[in-house]
């Protein structure tokens, strides 16, 4: 009776040894799947890993799209799979830092972040970096996110729609009274009566011509 108790002990602890072997190795094949992912047909994929240069131990989240992903520690990444189109990132939790950028189909994005010890909170710094730099940093990080499959819609800005402008009201011009011309009245020129003419002049008579004495004729 002891021997079958310990055999059964045995065999437990052996089909432990062996799922916790197995789900260590799911595991890393999971964590070694995250770190060479390439986004879906007609997808981007977005990696963002944390690497500090002095370790703090205060997690910091991350935001994609106003989707949280993850918390990230000291090397540690996580990944989301967007749309295409414009893409927003919102790194740490009070101290946030922002990144933007428009999603390409087909794409892969990197982003690290540096927490840094403020006077009161950590605050972060995001800096977009190359594909193999990247791939190096995650080849050297832990996953922490929710699987890279979800896809995140890009941020839509709805458009702005102006509030419609009541049109004025028409004026109807007032009519204008006829205008009534007075009749000119044309008065004649006064025309002054001529002066009377001046009677001829008489002319005196021309006085008798006088006769030369006749000579007395020698017949006389």
């Amino acid at each position: 009776m002891n021997q079958l108790c310990a055999c059964r002990s045995l065999t437990g602890a052996l089909l432990l040894t062996v799922l916790c072997g197995l789900f260590s190795a799911q595991a890393a094949h999971a964590q070694e799947d995250f770190r060479r992912a390439v986004p879906p047909p007609g997808k981007a994929l977005v990696f963002v890993f944390r690497v500090d240069r002095d370790p703090l131990a205060a997690k910091v989240p991350v935001i994609v799209n106003n989707e949280l992903i993850g918390e990230l520690a000291n090397g540690t990444f996580v990944a989301a799979t967007v749309s295409p189109g414009p893409t927003q990132l919102r790194i740490g939790q009070r101290l946030v830092s922002a990144l933007s950028f428009v999603a390409t189909a087909n794409e892969s994005y990197f982003v690290r972040v540096e927490a840094i010890a403020g006077q009161t909170l950590v605050r972060t710094v995001a800096t977009p970096v190359s594909e193999p730099e990247g791939r190096r940093s995650l080849a050297q990080s832990r996953f922490v996110g929710v699987a890279p499959a979800v896809v995140i819609p890009p941020v839509v800005t709805p458009p702005v729609v102006a509030a419609p402008v009541a049109a004025p009201p028409v004026v109807t011009p007032p009519v204008a009274a006829p205008t009534v011309v007075a009749p000119v009245v044309v008065t004649p020129p006064v025309v002054a009566p001529a002066p009377p003419a001046a009677p001829p002049a008489i002319m005196p008579a021309a006085a008798p011509e006088a006769c030369a004495p006749t000579e007395p004729s020698r017949d006389w």
